[in-house]
């Protein structure tokens, strides 16, 4: 608008200036004939000569007292020639005729310039009409939009007057949807107070938040809240409530709200608090300990009931190589932990390993560890899994497998049992210095036909107690049936072989008897060194029954170690 009164302004100026350069002008003579001096037809005709010719107009007037002419800046007047004087002397002898012509010019002039100025203010008011239409339909269209988004949405828009009782203004369909109100039925209704539909619970907080929104005018005019809004029917709908303070023209405070229906989010969210509820629950009366580790932030957090379970606590950062120890991982079960580690560092996604965890303690507690790798963007951001107490059920295997490998009378492994974990050994430690050793008991067959079985079983699981003693643990010791038993010592030097078999020979001898009879045993000991014979077992076991066929042969009651070119009279081998 201030463009097009700009413009107009601008095109009157200028038809003035091109249409007065058509104006007439004459001399001071034509005063006294009613003309002012200072009317337009009164100025110096000089102003219409070329400064060239003013110095010649000067001598010419002197003759001529007045001059009637036209302001022609394009057509030269000159005053040397004689057709210049003639019309001189023609303009006083029609001085009235030309005050006529004068008079109906400026008419004509003044008419021209007012069709001009119509014109222009009929094109003026045409655009500006044109303007107007335009901006109509551009505010239609944009309240068409504003009404189709504000109705579309999961809520409502209303305005509300804080200064008179946060009365309602304006409400939106959406608005009315969400309370199930119909426009009629909401405006007959005598609730015109907004805080007529919020919970009693939630005015409060809504109060609180406008004055405080009112003492920070200048910081920020918006806030939002959560309010539970009442429907027709009486039930109360979870809404978020974000409004903005604007103060109107004539100076009230007006609150523009958008409010949204959260009736879903809100159950699902509930739901959520339910499910956690019930999973932390089951986490707490089960042995389940969760885990999570940061690899970004290098950071371990665990579930409470890790503290509760080993009676320390991670710490919140590791490094790495520290993780073993950090978790007290038992020394034989490193091995498994650490290939664990190297299949989540190879990206291996899921995984488990059944390692032993020392408490507090020092009792080592068998777990399994779950694991599963999260990424994001080809990169692993998140470890997380669980730790499992299966210390009974690890134990109650292993008393299984104990079972099924060991001599129930000796609790010493039996024959298949030992013989699998020699070639382990074996296939595990190949270069090892050994010594197999390989015994039968004399005389026990006496014990049993003249003493009882019962004495018999006394007799066997004296000795398996003191063959515990003479050996460490780590060396396998095993009955394979009857009154024979072996021994692989799985670290022997030379020299230091032969102490070990004087005291069995010392050791195992024993006396049994009843009121009638009295029996004593004995042992005849065989013994073989890998390091000389090398680590076959089957080999192994034949030469150490060799050496011990030998020691019967020599009287029983002591040891023969085995050499190459061992003579033997009537072997026929096991």
């Amino acid at each position: 608008m201030k463009k097009s009164i700009i413009i107009f302004a601008l095109l009157l100026v200028f038809i003035h200036i091109t249409t007065a350069s058509r104006e007439l002008f004459l001399t001071e003579a034509f005063g006294p004939a009613g003309i002012a001096p200072d009317h337009p037809a009164g100025h110096s005709v000089s102003n219409t000569v070329y400064l060239e010719e003013r110095a010649a107009y000067g001598r010419e007037a002197s003759a001529a007292p007045s001059v009637y002419t036209g302001k022609n800046v394009s057509e030269k007047t000159s005053f040397t020639d004689t057709s210049n004087r003639q019309r001189l002397k023609n303009i006083y002898n029609n001085y009235d005729k030309h005050t006529f012509e004068y008079f109906l010019f400026k008419l004509n002039y003044y008419l021209i310039e007012l069709a001009i100025v119509l014109v222009i203010l009929g094109i003026l008011a045409a655009y500006i009409a044109r303007l107007r239409r335009k901006h109509r339909v551009s505010i239609k269209s944009n309240e068409l939009r504003l009404h189709n988004i504000t109705n579309n949405i999961n809520g409502g828009v209303l305005v509300l007057l804080p200064q008179k009782g946060n009365r309602i203004t304006f409400v939106n369909d959406g608005y009315l949807k969400m309370l199930q109100y119909s426009r009629e039925e909401f405006n007959s209704t005598k609730e015109s107070e907004y805080l007529s539909f919020v919970h009693p619970d939630d005015i409060e907080e809504l109060h609180k938040l406008i004055k405080h929104r009112k003492k920070e005018c200048g910081k920020s005019n918006s806030f939002s809240a959560q309010l539970r809004l009442k429907r027709k029917d009486g039930k109360y709908v979870p809404t978020i409530f974000n409004g903005s303070l604007i103060r109107n023209e004539q100076g009230e405070d007006e609150l523009y709200c958008v409010v949204m229906d959260i009736s879903r989010e809100h159950s699902i969210m509930e739901r959520l608090e339910f499910e956690q509820e019930r999973y932390r629950t089951l986490l707490e009366k089960s042995d389940e300990i969760l885990y999570e580790v940061n690899f970004e932030e290098q950071t371990i957090s665990t579930s409470n009931k890790f503290k509760d379970k080993f009676g320390w606590t991670l710490p919140e950062k590791y490094w790495g190589a520290e993780i073993p120890d950090l978790l007290h991982i038992h020394e034989d079960d490193r091995d498994e932990f650490a290939e664990m580690l190297k299949k989540i560092n190879e990206d291996i996604i899921d995984g488990e390993c059944i390692v032993r965890v020392y408490k507090s303690d020092f009792t080592a507690l068998w777990c399994k560890i779950f694991f599963h790798v999260m990424k994001k963007n080809g990169k692993r951001i998140w470890l997380i899994g669980k730790l499992t107490d299966i210390d009974g059920e690890m134990r109650e295997k292993q008393a299984l497998l104990h079972k099924a490998q060991t001599d129930a009378m000796t609790g010493l492994y039996n024959k298949e049992s030992f013989k699998t974990l020699c070639k382990e050994f074996f296939a595990s430690s190949p270069n090892a210095n050994c010594a197999l050793i390989f015994f039968d008991l004399d005389n026990f067959k006496d014990i049993n036909d003249n003493l009882g079985h019962a004495m018999g079983d006394k007799a066997l699981k004296n000795i398996s107690e003191r063959l515990q003693r003479i050996f460490s643990p780590g060396d396998i010791l095993g009955r394979f049936g009857g009154d024979e038993f072996c021994v692989l010592v799985k670290s022997v030097y030379p020299g230091k072989l032969e102490p070990i078999l004087n005291r069995m020979v010392g050791d195992l001898k024993g006396e049994y008897k009843n009121e009638y009879h009295t029996v004593s045993i004995t042992a005849s000991i065989g013994a073989v060194c890998s390091y000389e014979h090398g680590n076959d077992l089957e080999k192994l076991l034949e030469y150490a029954d060799r050496a011990l066929y030998c020691a019967k042969e020599n009287g029983k009651d002591g040891y023969v170690l085995y050499y190459d070119g061992l003579c033997l009279n009537g072997y026929t081998g096991r």
